[in-house]
């Protein structure tokens, strides 16, 4: 069974790969933001995170569709056997889900649905992250969160991340920690004893811009 999701894991990472490649061909390079070096899901097109510590509980998130000239993009996130389909866009003000689709097999562009283009949506990352700095996410806007720390080093497994931040997020069943770093984004997930849930380990396929274009990348790169 792990073989197969691995399989299909990586048949993802390939559709991921050739979207952005085609893409970009022949467009201007989108030009982010510089509060955006430590958002999630803009710097690479495969983000791979190890749940719990163990490769069972493996997350996916792959970049299919690249940031258009309004810096609207689309991820796929794939858990299991199940698959989910997000509508970002990067902001002057920070970054934003446009929309989600939980039923979503196929790789399909749905940045331009009726869902992707009405007057609802939900704050991801402000562009505004000092300590103390309290933003809400959630189409509701009902979840709290708070920058604890930044910058501060961050360890896991191995790897040092410099000039990290930190975010508390505030959930029904407990206070969760979420850690963004330069160049790479969401980087972990912790419960709040400071267990990790979510742990990113690989990242594949730089996402073009000014700074650099689409190649393999490695995961201590």
């Amino acid at each position: 069974m792990r073989k197969k999701q691995s399989l299909a894991r990586r048949g993802w990472v390939l559709l991921g790969l050739l979207a952005v490649f085609l893409l970009g061909m022949g467009q201007p390079v989108y030009a982010k933001p510089d509060w955006s070096e430590s958002a999630p899901y803009i710097h690479f097109v495969n983000y791979h995170y190890v749940g719990n510590g163990v490769e069972g509980g493996a997350r996916d998130v792959i970049m299919e569709y690249s940031p258009d000239a309004n810096g609207i993009f689309q991820i796929s996130v794939l858990e299991g056997t199940n698959s989910n389909c997000y509508v970002y866009q990067i902001r002057q003000d920070g970054l934003y889900e446009l929309a989600h689709f939980d039923t979503y097999s196929d790789v399909e562009d749905k940045r331009t649905t009726d869902a992707a283009k009405d007057d609802k949506w939900a704050l991801i990352l402000p562009a505004d992250l000092t300590v103390g700095k309290v933003y809400y996410t959630g189409y509701d806007k009902s979840v709290k969160n708070t920058v604890v720390a930044n910058p501060m080093t961050y360890v896991i497994n191995g790897k040092r991340y410099e000039n990290t931040i930190k975010v508390s997020r505030e959930l029904p069943n407990g206070t969760i920690y979420l850690y963004y770093a330069p160049k790479a984004g969401l980087i972990a997930v912790e419960d709040q004893a400071g267990n990790p849930e979510f742990v990113l380990t690989e990242t594949y396929g730089n996402v073009r811009s000014e700074e650099h274009t689409s190649e393999l990348q490695s995961p201590e790169a």
